[in-house]
């Protein structure tokens, strides 16, 4: 998580990331970035390779037991993103999975 919210300001935090990303992809995994905050990061994640990402930029902590009515409501309102363009359904523009 904290390499990821570094990116941004330090490219050696990128070259990081990017070796993690191919270390899991040579060994078979999906890889999964934690602590994705915001759209710069889910962009350059995407670029890097990496499958998938969690974090604030797509939900806040939650209680467990509100869990499916948000997810219920998140799909929804992706249902509804992937409209016509212009719809604007206030989602992240890049849901996960990040590629």
């Amino acid at each position: 998580m904290s390499f990821i919210k570094g990116m941004a300001k330090d490219p050696r935090n990128v070259s990081i990331v990017r070796a993690m990303i191919d270390v899991g992809h040579a060994l078979g995994l999906t890889v999964v970035a934690e602590g994705v905050e915001d759209e710069a990061a889910v962009h350059q994640l995407a670029a890097l390779g990496c499958d998938e990402g969690q974090g604030w930029y797509y939900g806040r902590p939650m209680p467990a037991g509100d869990l499916r009515g948000w997810a219920q409501a998140y799909q929804e309102r992706l249902a509804a993103a992937t409209s016509p363009p212009g719809v604007d359904a206030g989602l992240p523009t890049r849901p996960m999975p990040l590629h």
